[in-house]
């Protein structure tokens, strides 16, 4: 019996240590086409060392914010994108009481606006199944599958289908806050361009400013968009392309500041979209099958 109330014990105690520490995890999910994450959670430091975390979610067409310091919510922001609003409001850090008894407004339009879009070119056929080398390079190569003894080693190449992280840009839009702009607020207009492995820290330390008690310093003026990178793949297994049509796109958000003149780009999908896996390992073993089924 004492065992057995132990073993409750002990789970209880783990359960609640993952409750505890579930704010200091990074992560992103709910990735849907070009609206980007729909729900995901961030932890960062702001210039003073002073741990946060906020949670973004997207629902009918409003994104919703809430920002965290030591557990308890400092402030919620909620953009309606149908009536172009920002709902904003304080709390107090000790007990959670609103400050102020308004909330304040803040017109969408006046922080964030659409540019004209960069159409992505079409992609089109490549190599034959006999396979020509030229314009490829070596990606690795890789032994027969151990799960499957019967299958062959295997040579993956690859080529970048678009040269530049950059040179696919689409869902531009400009946007202006203010020096003292909440976080939050920020979050919430811009909030389906974060997720993955760009974070608000990254996102704004591009823009020359920092994080200070849940506000910006520094005035934020320039660009936003998504722009993806296509890389080709070809796994070739006795002279032979065993796919033609194998990719892994990947997704960057690109911000251009103003100010001075910088662009920046950070990954915000490793793998955006693909065909015959979602990476380069995975290409190579689905090949191997493939390559064995054709025997």
């Amino acid at each position: 019996m004492r065992k057995y109330l132990l073993s409750i014990l002990i789970v209880c105690i783990c359960i609640s240590a993952v409750m505890t520490c579930a704010p200091n995890v990074v992560h992103a999910s709910g990735v849907n086409g070009e609206n980007g994450a729909q729900e995901y959670s961030e932890c960062f430091k702001d210039e003073n060392g002073v741990d946060y975390y906020f949670t973004f979610r997207h629902c009918d067409n409003s994104n919703i914010v809430c920002l965290y310091q030591n557990n308890r919510i400092v402030q919620r922001a909620i953009a309606d994108f149908s009536t172009g609003i920002i709902q904003y409001i304080q709390y107090n850090d000790l007990d959670e009481r609103v400050l102020n008894n308004d909330v304040e407004y803040y017109n969408i339009s006046d922080l964030i606006k659409d540019n004209v879009e960069v159409l992505q070119k079409q992609d089109d056929d490549i190599s034959l199944t006999s396979f020509d080398t030229s314009g490829w390079a070596l990606y690795g190569s890789y032994p027969k599958a151990g799960i499957y003894p019967n299958s062959r080693p295997c040579k993956l190449y690859y080529r970048n289908f678009d040269e530049n992280p950059y040179d696919n840009k689409y869902s531009g839009k400009s946007i202006s806050f203010g020096a003292g702009t909440a976080v939050s607020i920020i979050i919430a207009a811009v909030g389906v361009f974060l997720g993955g492995e760009i974070t608000i820290a990254t996102f704004v330390k591009a823009f020359g400013t920092v994080i200070v008690e849940g506000a910006i310093v520094d005035m934020i003026t320039g660009e936003v968009c998504f722009s993806t990178q296509k890389v080709r793949y070809a796994p070739v297994i006795n002279g032979k392309n065993i796919f033609t049509d194998a990719y892994i796109t990947k997704r960057y958000t690109i911000t251009y500041d103003k100010i001075t003149g910088r662009m920046s780009y950070s990954i915000n999908n490793a793998s955006y979209k693909s065909n015959r896996g979602d990476s380069p390992s995975m290409i190579v073993l689905n090949a191997q099958v493939a390559e064995m089924g054709s025997r």
